[in-house]
């Protein structure tokens, strides 16, 4: 299920079926989740700088391979 995890995944009917257990699958073992926290990126996109916000973004990413 690795390679067509989302593909693979059953789609919702209706919206509330996001709060059903049941529709929640664990990752495969070879994926990782990265989560960044770009400070004051609000500020920053809401002042116009929303490519750099990105750049920050994408860098986490980078820097975790």
């Amino acid at each position: 299920m690795t390679k067509n995890f989302y593909l693979e995944l059953p789609s919702f009917q209706q919206f509330e079926e996001f709060t059903h257990e049941e529709n929640y699958y664990s990752l495969p073992d070879d994926w990782f989740v990265i989560v960044a926290d770009i400070k004051k990126s609000t500020q920053a996109i809401r002042y116009g700088y929303y490519k750099e916000v990105n750049l920050i973004g994408a860098a986490s990413i980078i820097q975790a391979m």
